[in-house]
């Protein structure tokens, strides 16, 4: 929680830790339910891609896992 930027903004820390938050994929997100909720702006699109992006290979990757390993749940249980 305290390295999404939950309940602080963003822009209150310092550069260095600003530069280290960005990297989580879940920031660009959360400022953009803030910006929706508290602000009342249209958040922007660009800040949202590499969520996207990362969101979509998770999504591909835990699939194709999923369906790799699904024969194998029964015998393990």
């Amino acid at each position: 929680m305290f390295a999404t930027a939950v309940i602080y903004p963003i822009n209150v820390s310092n550069p260095r830790i600003q530069a280290i938050l960005n990297l989580n994929p879940m920031t660009p997100i959360i400022n953009a339910y803030r910006d929706v909720t508290i602000y009342g702006n249209v958040p922007s699109i660009s800040a949202l891609w590499p969520a996207i992006a990362i969101s979509i290979v998770l999504f591909i990757s835990g699939w194709i896992f999923f369906h790799r390993v699904e024969f194998t749940f029964a015998d393990n249980i």
